[in-house]
This record gives C-alpha cells, sequence and structure tokens, in this order.
C-alpha cells in the first residue's frame, strides 16, 4: 500500500504491509488482508519522489503499481506524474521520473499485462502505455470520451481485458466499457454497454 502526503513540499511515498496486531494493541491503521481477518498495517519505509520536468509532477502521490517484470513498481500522480521505483528491497529505493500527463489532476490507473491504462481527465481520455520498457512508456493507444467528460478512475475486471472507467464532466457521471487488446493495447470502447434509448 501507499499513502499520499499534502503537508509540506516534499511529497512522499509511504510503504506498508498487513501485520497480525501484538496482543492487545489495537491502534493504528487497520486493512483487510483478504482472508476475513483484520490486521494492522505496518509501516516499511518512506521516500521522496523527484519533481519532473514541470516542477510538479511529484505532488499527491497514488498507490504502487507492480510491473510485469515482479520487482519493479510505478507510482503516479494525481498531479499527473509517473515514477519508476526500484530496489524496493533497500532501505532508501530508487526513483525516477519517466513520465507526464496534460493537466495537474490525472485520475486512477490500472496495469494489465505489459499495458499501463492512465485516465487524463484534461484530455477526455484513457491512454495505453507500452510499458515493456519501464523507463521509457510508450504510448500505443487512446480512447477520447469527448469534451464534456473527465474520466478518473479505471478498473479491471478478473480476465485483465474490459476496463471500466468512470467519468464525471458536464454530464450525469457515466461508466463506459472499453476493450483493451492484450497484444497492441489498443482500447475500442464497448459501444454495447449505454443507456436505453441513447444514440451512438
Amino acid at each position: 500500500h501507499s499513502k499520499h502526503h499534502r503537508e509540506g513540499s516534499s511529497h512522499r511515498v509511504s510503504l506498508s504491509v498487513p501485520r497480525r496486531p501484538a496482543a492487545g494493541n489495537r491502534s493504528g491503521p487497520v486493512v483487510d488482508n483478504r482472508h476475513g481477518r483484520w490486521q494492522q498495517a505496518g509501516l516499511l519505509k518512506t521516500f521522496a519522489l523527484e519533481p519532473g520536468p514541470r516542477g510538479d509532477e511529484h505532488k499527491f502521490t497514488g498507490e504502487l503499481r507492480l510491473l510485469p517484470d515482479g520487482k519493479s513498481v510505478y507510482v503516479h500522480t494525481f498531479s499527473c506524474g509517473l515514477y519508476l521505483v526500484r530496489e524496493l528491497d533497500k532501505d532508501q529505493p530508487r526513483s525516477m521520473f519517466v513520465k507526464s500527463f496534460s493537466g495537474d489532476s490525472c485520475g486512477v490507473p490500472v496495469v494489465t499485462g505489459h499495458f499501463w491504462l492512465q485516465p487524463v481527465p484534461n484530455e477526455h481520455a484513457l491512454v495505453s502505455l507500452d510499458i515493456s520498457d519501464p523507463e521509457h512508456p510508450r504510448e500505443v493507444s487512446r480512447h477520447s470520451f469527448g469534451d464534456d467528460e473527465g474520466p478518473h478512475w479505471a478498473a479491471l475486471n478478473s480476465t485483465g481485458r474490459p476496463v471500466v472507467v468512470n467519468s464525471a464532466g458536464s454530464k450525469p457521471n457515466r461508466l463506459y466499457i472499453v476493450d483493451v487488446d492484450p497484444t497492441t493495447g489498443k482500447l475500442v470502447i464497448d459501444a454495447r454497454f449505454k443507456d436505453a434509448g441513447a444514440a451512438g
């Protein structure tokens, strides 16, 4: 898990893992370990992200996402930065800025295979990046939802292919289903998923 901090000019990533609380100790944050038992989250370490070229990409960190190599992670920021983090087993993990997106308020991404799917409200789009070379993510596809939409949150189903995207714009909040090709990363909206009687 990671947690973002809004205080001060240093924006840090905090890593924690579930651990069993000591007998009688019920302080601290509580998390579900997916096996029906409640546990505390134990802090492992914190580390700072350096600003990107724009100067503010490191602010307001999101969650860590494990990459296909099984040992590196990306951490996105809600200020539209993307960072690669390695050497998580060391006291000071090594992080590097790899990409920025336009705007200063980006959404919640997902990883499927070797593709990173990033909602970018400022561009009204879901962007697909090939992350086979994690130091140099490369855009391979995007789907634009229209100028009155602001995609924010992406989620995958168990197959890792259909992506559900929620959007808040000038219209009432909406959900979209987008198919991602597992080989090419191409995004195609599922036009069958729409309100009854809607056009298009």
